[in-house]
């Protein structure tokens, strides 16, 4: 199973000087030569770094089917350090010193006596000691001259750019945000796209989103807030898009038949016969009443 992460932070770089030739047969033995090799038993040497495949971080074999795609390298660095706390080298080192003043007869012992014990504590603890394990995906494109590294510690820029220059005797120069500037800046075929950039306008929000917070403090000022809020109000209002009022739409032809039938005189019968009926349910009812009550007075 791969080592390989599918998300995290990298640096890239652009590789200087001549492009790496992958189907040379040192380009591979070079790369053999500068892979990882083990500090499990090693007791002076207290880092180690190295090439492994993402296959095999053992480094013990570093096969080209295994990390070549065509023109392109998938690679991992295998970074192991062995740190002693000096707390415990301390202690060990006081117990040496006192076993070796008992054996001498004395009391003290010279300064450099105590730093030959210090050092053969400090590598009989490093012998004894596992080391912690860091992998770092690598990957390098021959073709764009670039090369991804999954890290961001300057301490491991360090690292890739010594690994990089003993393997295939090549730089490596950090693509931030300054060179690609320039990259783009000096690049004829993408300057056109630059030129055809717009302006970026910012605008305030209006201010009917501006939340309003009550205000407790006295009369006057309260008063004061009150004119406020209703001034907002009264700018909200006038600002109602009047599209939102009048959401239907007359139809023309409709609009059209109304205007005929009001020329030929529908209207007119219509308003007649409206008035014809109301002089006979109101005012003609009325008289009809009164000549009535007159015949009744007179018999």
């Amino acid at each position: 199973m791969p080592v390989l992460k599918t998300r995290g932070s990298f640096r890239r770089y652009q590789i200087e000087g001549a492009p790496i030739d992958l189907t040379a047969p040192e380009t591979f033995a070079a790369l053999r030569d500068q892979s990882f090799h083990a500090i499990d038993d090693t007791p002076t040497e207290a880092e180690s770094s190295g090439w492994v495949s993402p296959w095999d971080p053992t480094g013990r074999d570093l096969r080209e089917e295994d990390v070549r795609f065509g023109a392109r390298l998938t690679l991992a660095i295998r970074l192991d350090k062995k740190r002693v706390p000096g707390s415990l080298v301390k202690i060990h080192t006081l117990a040496e010193e006192r076993a070796e003043r008992e054996a001498l007869g004395v009391e003290h012992l010279p300064k450099k006596k105590r730093q030959e014990i210090r050092q053969r504590v400090e590598a009989d603890l490093l012998a004894r000691a596992l080391p912690s394990v860091a992998l770092h995906q690598v990957f390098i494109d021959t073709l764009r001259r670039i090369v991804l590294l999954q890290g961001t510690s300057d301490r491991l820029a360090t690292t890739l750019a010594q690994l990089f220059q003993r393997t295939f005797g090549r730089g490596l120069r950090e693509l931030s945000a300054g060179p690609l500037a320039e990259r783009l800046e000096s690049d004829p075929e993408r300057q056109q796209y630059i030129e055809r950039l717009g302006p970026l306008l910012l605008m305030p929000p209006p201010r009917r989103l501006v939340e309003i917070v009550p205000f407790t403090g006295g009369a006057a000022e309260g008063e004061a807030f009150r004119d406020d809020r209703r001034s907002r109000a009264a700018l909200d209002r006038d600002s109602i898009d009047t599209e939102e009022i009048d959401t239907e739409e007359i139809d023309a032809e409709e609009l059209d038949d109304e205007v005929s039938d009001f020329e030929d005189g529908g209207f007119d019968d219509e308003v007649d016969a409206a008035g014809d009926d109301a002089n006979a349910g109101g005012f003609g009812a009325g008289i009809d009443a009164e000549d009535a009550a007159d015949e009744e007075v007179a018999r």
